[in-house]
Order: structure tokens, then sequence, then C-alpha cells
């Protein structure tokens, strides 16, 4: 989706919701970075102050990014700096140093963090993707279906929404593999693996 974005608007806004102590909203913002899209704003938020000013702060034990090296073609070497005498990111998830790092400048400049309640519509703007992810699973029937009304009308048309896999369906079940109600004709999907992608109408 990020090609999508770039090439169609001009100062693209991606949230994360909720985002928790901010890896998702940082990580995303790296991506952005590294291909060549820092003009992308990226926010997050979440219901919990403490989260939220964990996140703002951008510091992280090196154990929560033992993926970085993976998950982006050369790593987060070039966005996050260690405080200690650590210099690199290459590690085995089950050999962890025990040092923290912080969020490189270029990187965090990109992201705002705030409090919110996704489920009762605090949100106040619209916005061109929404990852949402291992969220509404932890809902009940009612909470969850106000959430996703709520994410949805804070998405642009046109606008992605990005849900985990394998969270049950907003309308039942708990096949990883169905889609959300049929006639709910607001989303269209557009890929289902390794997450389920969506696009609004």
């Amino acid at each position: 989706i990020l090609p999508d974005l770039v090439a169609r608007v001009r100062n693209p806004i991606v949230l994360s919701a909720p985002c928790s102590t901010g890896q998702e909203a940082h990580s995303i913002a790296a991506v952005n970075h590294r291909f060549g899209a820092s003009h992308i704003n990226v926010e997050g938020v979440d219901i919990s102050r403490d989260v939220i000013e964990v996140a703002k702060g951008g510091r992280y034990d090196v154990a929560d990014f033992w993926f970085a090296s993976f998950a982006i073609p050369g790593g987060y070497s070039e966005f996050v700096f260690p405080d200690g005498k650590v210099n690199k990111l290459v590690m085995n998830r089950f050999l962890k140093p025990f040092t923290q790092f912080r969020i490189a400048d270029k990187v965090r400049e990109t992201t705002n963090f705030s409090v919110g309640d996704l489920v009762n519509g605090t949100l106040q703007k619209e916005y061109d993707a929404i990852f949402s992810m291992n969220f509404l699973t932890l809902l009940n029937d009612e909470d969850m279906k106000k959430a996703l009304d709520n994410l949805i009308l804070h998405l642009k048309v046109g606008g992605y929404i990005i849900l985990n896999n394998f969270e049950r369906n907003v309308y039942g079940g708990t096949d990883a593999t169905c889609d959300l109600d049929p006639e709910d004709n607001r989303l269209v999907s557009v890929g289902k693996y390794p997450e389920r992608i969506y696009q609004k109408q």
C-alpha cells in the first residue's frame, strides 16, 4: 500500500490504533524513511496514558526490536541508535543483549502519539491508512463493532485498513480466512495474507 499512498496522496497520514508503546508506529515510520517516503506522518492512539508516554519517549529494550534485521533490508541500524556500547542490531531472538535503544530523531519527528478511545469515538481526523492489529479480537461483540465503525468512519475514501489475519471476524466466527460482512459495502478486500487489507469505497 505504500507505493499507492505515495503516488496519489500529497501528505499521507497513517494511524496505529491502538499503538500501545509505539513499536508499530515507529516501525512504520522507519519503513517510510527506508523507502524514501519520510513525508508520511504516522500517528498512534491508545487509551492508556502510561503506554503513550513510553511511545513518546521512543526508548526500548533491544528485545523489542529483535525482528528488525528481518523486517527491513538493512535492519534498523540507520534509525535506532544504541544508548550503550552495542552498535548493531544483528541478533538472535533467543540471545538478546540487555541494552536499550532509542528511536532516531528523524523517525520520531514523523510520529505523534496521543490518548484516545477507539471504541467510543474520540478520533479527530481522517487517515489514509489504519493499522489495527490484535485489537478487535480483545473486545466483546458490541464494542468490537463500535470500534470498527469508528475506524472506518475516520478512514478516507480510498484509504486502507489493515487487520491481523488471525483476529476473529467482527461479524462472528473464528476462521482466519473469513472476510467482513459481505453486505457491508464500505470496504473491499484487497489482500488476506499475512494480514487482511481492506480499502474504503
